[in-house]
């Protein structure tokens, strides 16, 4: 989360999450579930423990790099077209009649709200 040592924590993080999740497959139709995995993902492979990371107290060469305006942009369009699709979904006619909130207001977490 700081920086430290920050590839090998992605992929420390990376590994057992998609294990986990592709173990339980009721987890696939969440969005945030997979959305998790993807960006642990793309973080793993972009540079981005160069600025304001323990790292950079270590080696000064990072410290005073920047991130490439690419990564930025990587992570925003994944953040993008996740939620675009889920908006999307919701214009289904469950969705729009209302049949999928009052099965969703039924679940076991709303239960202390009703």
């Amino acid at each position: 989360m700081l920086g430290c040592c920050y590839r090998l924590s992605a992929v420390a993080f990376l590994a057992p999450y998609w294990y986990v999740l592709l173990l339980d497959k009721a987890s696939w139709e969440q969005t945030h579930s997979y959305l998790y995995g993807l960006l642990a993902f793309q973080l793993a492979l972009l540079g981005a423990d160069r600025y304001g990371s323990i790292d950079g107290l270590f080696r000064p060469q990072k410290r005073n790099a920047h991130v490439p305006l690419w990564n930025y942009t990587l992570l925003r369009a994944q953040i993008f077209i996740v939620y675009f699709i889920a908006g999307l979904k919701k214009l289904d006619a469950d969705w729009v009649g209302g049949y999928s909130m009052g099965s969703l207001a039924r679940h076991w977490l709303f239960s202390p709200f009703q």
